[in-house]
């Protein structure tokens, strides 16, 4: 989970955040579902993405978001 920063599209970081989170590069991500769970309360918006296969790139830089990664 994460935020889409400026010039970015959500697909761009959904991968981004997938790496710093796990050191994994997510292979093609494809988008499952989007949501407003809030609508008219916040501007929230969730997008979940599907991402077929990964390559290793190395330890995750964002070490305090996973307790075990596999």
């Amino acid at each position: 989970m994460g935020l889409v920063e400026e010039g970015e599209s959500p697909a761009e970081a959904a991968s981004r955040e997938v790496q710093e989170e796990t050191g994994w590069r997510p292979g093609p991500i494809k988008p499952l579902i989007y949501a407003e769970p809030t609508n008219g309360i916040t501007d929230s918006q969730h997008h979940a993405f599907r991402a077929d296969g990964a390559t290793y790139e190395g330890p995750p830089t964002e070490k305090n978001e996973s307790d075990r990664i596999e």
